[in-house]
Parts: structure tokens; C-alpha cells; sequence
């Protein structure tokens, strides 16, 4: 088990959370008054005629044409301005000059004037040093075609501002095809524009950077990275450094910032990947269909990344069925810091990780929903392995993993923290449904995970690249030699072939959860707990596999639900050797459709802590101790609303978990925040009847 927790880089992520989470937009700039001033009134292309003159002329008497007013603004000190007194499409017959010094451009908008390279080289060229500045607005910019940049090229430390412009149908043979930043110590604004089909052969089919990009209010769309080299043998899989066949819509290795912003339909086209080049899980060598981070850093807030996808070869522009290529539909993160916050991520596909994957960075999801997404294998919505990860006020909804485990959420060796998330109709033929957590250390609270589901043929694909459990555990959770505390959450109505709610093989907290409604076609309606399958066990590593259970209410679950292999444990199933441990917790209404042990099942060790309730025992090895109470009504009520966050069994007026549970070990609040005790005791379970209340129907 590798536990290499980096708890300095999990601090750091919170606070920058909280930092990301306020503050103004930063303004664009805009140019300063300009030193000269020219205006383009001729479609043709023919150079200045005489560079000692400081007037826009070719050859013909009065004509300015865009070739000759770059050169008179190169040979002039200072910014001038570029403006045009023409509409249509200036094509250029050959290399647009560099553009050398201080300039704006600015165009009479997108959508009345273009400018065509003719696949002649990039369409604009920008090469200068700070303090110049250029500035580009009201254009389109088409045609381009050169190794990097073929829409637009941009190297030297001076800033460029785009604003209102339109990059289309650019095309790089290595880098950005319609935008690169060549320098880091560069910087580019990309300001109510659009990036749209435009084509690089490795990195940055849309906009590629290695300087500080700043994109707000704009469209990255139906770009593409289609590679023309087969990939080398025996190339490694991404750990931080240059990556090929990356970033359909988006590549940086700068600072990131994406703000109200859409990412929309990008694609990467798998090479050609020789079977030593192929990493081991199967899935390709592509990476980031959508974006691509592997800078020290990106913010991305209030913007979508929808509909990005992998295909393989031969196939570009058709979307592979169950999107089977790739790493990180939406989001690829290689080794960076990347808050993700008030955003969409929806109907991206990849191999692993359909809507994000993070590789070896710090990833932080706040106020995001994560809906739609799909994974060939693992990580429908998010795979995240190597690094710490923090998940607060967001949505996992729809998505699927088709061939492996994780529906919502894989997260694989590191530490994290779930807050106030909800995991709703998640898929994974494998196990968790909703979410796996395997070789970490986390923290879930104020969750709700429901309607979610694991469970088909068992996958007969290449090798995982983290444990996968068993086939069909987990609808809810799958909790794989893991260090998990799982409080103030409600774990309802998931499916499974074992564990509907959880499945579990690690060591095990929970406190005020309320676990109903679960089933599970075989074993452990509500909670599974057993051993990790042996292709992911060493021995003599990896935490106790134990569970201990304190003010949680166990509810009706159901075993065996499809009354064809058998099951037992309507509640729980403990396996051989393997201990769940009980304290003021209330077990009731559970189901074994077989009838031999409703409420548990399975040979491994029940142990009471005291003052617990249990409606029935029927075939359970647990001895009663201090102010236990079994084969008694539990006076529960339905799910439903209560108040609070998630949903909670009340108890009704009489009911003998009212005022019961251990005195000595009282929660200070309930699972929905209710202060305890509100009356001469504690109630047994994960609810307090605080006086007279009115129950909201669970919808």
C-alpha cells in the first residue's frame, strides 16, 4: 500500500479554495495612445515602398495595405495603431512579416473583416520584449499553417491582448493551432473571442502556452490534435515534463486562468501507439481532449468544458462508442495545482477519467458539477491518483465508468476530503458506483450518496491502474485498504452485486450516517466488509480491515434482492476474520430475502460497545453489553427530509432509541446538526428528536 500523503500540499489547496473563491475578474488591457497610425484601405498584399518614409505606401499611389503598415510599424519606435478602412478577407500571397514592435490592431469586428494566411505560415507573428505590447481586436484570422502558432505566434516576454477575434481553421504541425505563446515569460489575454476547428499535430490543437494565459468570456471549440508521427516505442506514461498528443482544445505548461469561458467538443486523435509505447492500462497515449494542464498552476471558474472526447485511429471527428482512448475528457492534469470552481464539466469522454484526470497534482472541486461523463475503465467523472484532492459543495450526477470501477469518483493513493457532495445515479461495472477510495487516507462528510450503481460481467480488459476490488461491490462506496472517516452523511438507495450502500476492505470510522434503503443481489445490502481481492493485497501491508460504527443508523437494506445466488446481511455482512464494531447505532427493518440473517450475516466478529438497537438478531454472532437493546421495535420512520443536508430516519414518539444512547460517548449533533442531547439523554442512531418537528416528504 503506498500511503504517500502530502498534507502540506492538502492545506495548501484549501486555502487556495478560499482565495479563488472572491475577488474581481481581472481587467483586459487595452492600448495606449498610439505613436502613428495606420489604415489598411487595400485588399492586396504588396510590401511599403519606401521604409524611410513614414507613410503606409506601396507601389501604387495612396494604397496601405496590411503587409505595409507591419513595416512602417516596425521601423517606427513606439506603438502605432493598425486600423482598416476594409471589409471581406485580405489574402495574404506569403509569410505575414513579424511583427517587431509595439502595435494594436484593431479591425472593424470578427464577423467584417478576415485575414487569410493562404497556408503560407502563421497568420500573425509577434516576437518582442517587454515593456512592448501588442493588441489585436475585431478580427478573424484564418488560413494559417506553420510549425507552431498558425493562427497566431507569439515569443519575447511583451504581452499580447486578444479581444473580440476569431481564430478558425489554423493549423499547427507541432504546437497551437490557433494560438501559441512560445516564452515563459510571456503572456497572453484571450477576451470575448473564439478558438475555433483549428488543428495541431501534437500539443494545443486550439491554443497552446507555455507563458501566463489569461481566457475570459471566450469559446475553445472543435479543435483537434490529430498526430502525425507514430509514437516512439517504450515511451513512459505522463509524469510531469513535455507531452505529445495533448490538449484537443487547450495546452499549457504557464499559469492558467479560464473564466466564463466554454470548452466545447475538442477531440485528440490517438497515433498510432506501438504496443511498448502504450502505458499499461490500455488506454492509449492521449491526453486532455478538453484541457490540458501541465503548468504549476490553472484556475478554472465559472466556465464549461462539455462534450470533448478521444477517438482512435483513423477515426477523427467521430466519437468512439464508450470513448475508449485517453486520459481526462474534459481535464487533464499532469503535476499542477488546478482549482476547478462554479463550473461545468458534462459529457466528456475518455478512457480513464471521462470529465478530469489528476496525475501527481493538487486538484481542488468547489460549487463544480461534474454530470455526464463517460470512462472506458475507471473515473467516469473524475479519476485522481498520486496527490491530494478536496471536493466541497459539488455534484457528481449521471456519470459512468463502462468497464471498471468508480461511476463518480476514482480516487487512488492520497489524501482526500469530501464536503458537502452529492453522488447521484452513478455507474461502474466494477464496484463504487458512486465513488472508490483505494490506498488513501479521506474524509467524507456531509455527503449524500444515492441512486447510484456497480455490478456486471467482470471486466477482461488490460492491466488497472489502481485496484479495481471485487466484481459488482460498492453501488454507493468501494473502500479498498483505505483509512476512511465517514460522518454526518446519508448512504441511500445504491446498488450492487455485494455491499449496495458500501463495500469496504480498509479501516473504517463512521459517525452520524444513515444507511438505508440499500441492496445488493448478493451479500450485504447495506454494508459489505471483507477482504480485498488477492491481485490487490500484499501481504502484511495496508490498514486493520475493521469498521466501527457510532450513532449511525443501519436501515432498511435488502440482501439477495434478486433471490438467485443467495446473499445474507439485509444490513451487514461482516466476512471471516474481518470485525465491525457497534456503539449507539440502531439497526432495523433490514431484509434478507432468503430470511437467514436479516439484519447481518457472514462469519466474521460483531461487537457491541453497548447501548445500541436492534430490531432482530436472527443468526447474528453479537453478544448484548451495556445498554444494549435486541429483538426490540425500533420506532423508525421513513427516509425522508428532516432538516439538514441529507435525508434521516426519524423516530417516533414512544420509540425505545429515544434518550438511550451512551452517556458517556454522546455526539455534541445529530447527522443533520441537531444538537445532543435535547432531551435527559442521547438517541441511539444518526438522529435526535430535538422537541416537535414536522417531516418534509424526501423527494
Amino acid at each position: 500500500m503506498r500511503l504517500r500523503m502530502r498534507a502540506l500540499n492538502l492545506t495548501t489547496l484549501f486555502v487556495l479554495l478560499a482565495a479563488f473563491a472572491v475577488g474581481p475578474l481581472p481587467a483586459g488591457a487595452t492600448p495606449a495612445a498610439p505613436a502613428a497610425g495606420f489604415v489598411v484601405n487595400s485588399h492586396a498584399d504588396a510590401p511599403d515602398a519606401n521604409l524611410s518614409n513614414p507613410a503606409c505606401q506601396t507601389a501604387t499611389l495612396g494604397e496601405c495595405t496590411l503587409r505595409a503598415a507591419i513595416q512602417q510599424a516596425n521601423a517606427t519606435a513606439g506603438l502605432d495603431a493598425i486600423t482598416f478602412g476594409v471589409l471581406g478577407t485580405i489574402v495574404l500571397t506569403g509569410p505575414s512579416p513579424v511583427i517587431t514592435d509595439a502595435v494594436s490592431l484593431v479591425g472593424p469586428g470578427a464577423a467584417l473583416l478576415a485575414i487569410d494566411a493562404a497556408d503560407l505560415g502563421s497568420v500573425l507573428s509577434f516576437i518582442a520584449a517587454a515593456p512592448a505590447s501588442f493588441y489585436l481586436e475585431g478580427l478573424t484570422l484564418q488560413g494559417g499553417a506553420a510549425s507552431q502558432g498558425g493562427g497566431v505566434y507569439l515569443s519575447g516576454s511583451a504581452p499580447l491582448v486578444i479581444s473580440a477575434t476569431v481564430l478558425t481553421g489554423n493549423w499547427a504541425g507541432l504546437s497551437g493551432g490557433g494560438l501559441r505563446l512560445n516564452d515563459p515569460s510571456g503572456s497572453v489575454q484571450l477576451i470575448n473571442s473564439a478558438v475555433l476547428t483549428n488543428t495541431s499535430g501534437t500539443r494545443g490543437g486550439g491554443v497552446s502556452s507555455s507563458g501566463d494565459l489569461e481566457i475570459i468570456n471566450s469559446r475553445i471549440e472543435d479543435n483537434l490534435v490529430a498526430p502525425v508521427i507514430v509514437a516512439a516505442a517504450g515511451a513512459p506514461e505522463p509524469q510531469g515534463g513535455e507531452l505529445n498528443n495533448i490538449g484537443g482544445g487547450l495546452y499549457t505548461t504557464g499559469p492558467l486562468t479560464l473564466t466564463d469561458s466554454l470548452v466545447l467538443g475538442n477531440s485528440v486523435t490517438e497515433p498510432i501507439c506501438a504496443a511498448a509505447a502504450a502505458p499499461p492500462s490500455g488506454g492509449g497515449c492521449t491526453y486532455g481532449a478538453g484541457v490540458a494542464v501541465a503548468g504549476p498552476r490553472a484556475l478554472v471558474r465559472g466556465s464549461t468544458l462539455a462534450g470533448n472526447y478521444f477517438t482512435p485511429p483513423g477515426l477523427a471527428g467521430a466519437t468512439p462508442a464508450g470513448g475508449l482512448m485517453g486520459y481526462g475528457g474534459g481535464l487533464y492534469n499532469d503535476f499542477g495545482l488546478v482549482v476547478v470552481r462554479d463550473s461545468v464539466v458534462d459529457d466528456n469522454s475518455a478512457y480513464i477519467g471521462g470529465g478530469l484526470y489528476n496525475v501527481g497534482g493538487d486538484l481542488g472541486l468547489l460549487r463544480t458539477r461534474v454530470s455526464d461523463n463517460t470512462a472506458g475503465f475507471a473515473g467516469g467523472g473524475l479519476f485522481s491518483e498520486d496527490g491530494p484532492l478536496a471536493v466541497i459543495d459539488s455534484l457528481f450526477f449521471d456519470n459512468n465508468a463502462n468497464k471498471g470501477s468508480g461511476g463518480g469518483l476514482y480516487f487512488y493513493n492520497g489524501a482526500l476530503v469530501v464536503r458537502n457532495t452529492e453522488f447521484d445515479r452513478n455507474g461502474a461495472t466494477l464496484g463504487g458506483g458512486g465513488l472508490v477510495v483505494a490506498d488513501a487516507l479521506a474524509l467524507i462528510e456531509d455527503a449524500a450518496v444515492h441512486h447510484n450503481a456497480a455490478g456486471s460481467p467482470p471486466f477482461a480488459g488490460g492491466a488497472a491502474l489502481a485496484p479495481q476490488g471485487g466484481a459488482g461491490e460498492g453501488g454507493g462506496l468501494l473502500l479498498i485498504q483505505s483509512i476512511v472517516v465517514l460522518r454526518q452523511s446519508a448512504i441511500y438507495s445504491n446498488t450492487a452485486d455485494a455491499g449496495g450502500g458500501l463495500a469496504n476492505s480498509g479501516t473504517l470510522t463512521m459517525t452520524n450516517v444513515t444507511l438505508s434503503g440499500n441492496s445488493a443481489t448478493g451479500n450485504g445490502g447495506g454494508l459489505y466488509l471483507s477482504l480485498p481481492p488477492a491481485a490487490n493485497s500484499v501481504a502484511g501491508l495496508g490498514p486493520v480491515i475493521r469498521a466501527y460504527l457510532h450513532h449511525v443508523t443501519v436501515a432498511g437494506n435488502l440482501a439477495d434482492s434478486d433471490s438467485l445466488i443467495g446473499g445474507q446481511g439485509g444490513g451487514i455482512f461482516v466476512s471471516v476474520n474481518l470485525t465491525a464494531t457497534f456503539s449507539s447505532s440502531l439497526v432495523a427493518l433490514n431484509v434478507d430475502t432468503g430470511g437467514e440473517a436479516p439484519a447481518c450475516g457472514g462469519a466474521g466478529g460483531y461487537v457491541s460497545a453497548g447501548y445500541n438497537l436492534w430490531d432482530v438478531t436472527t443468526n447474528c454472532d453479537i453478544t448484548a453489553a451495556t445498554g444494549d437493546q435486541f429483538n426490540v421495535a425500533s420506532g423508525l420512520l421513513p427516509l425522508q427530509n428532516n432538516g439538514g443536508g441529507t435525508p434521516t430516519h426519524g423516530l417516533a414518539f414512544g420509540s425505545l432509541a429515544l434518550d438511550t444512547a451512551d452517556p458517556a460517548n454522546c455526539l455534541p449533533q445529530d447527522q443533520r446538526g441537531v444538537p445532543r442531547p435535547s432531551g435527559p439523554g442521547c438517541d441511539i442512531g444518526a438522529f435526535e428528536l430535538a422537541g416537535i418537528y414536522i417531516p418534509l416528504v424526501l423527494k
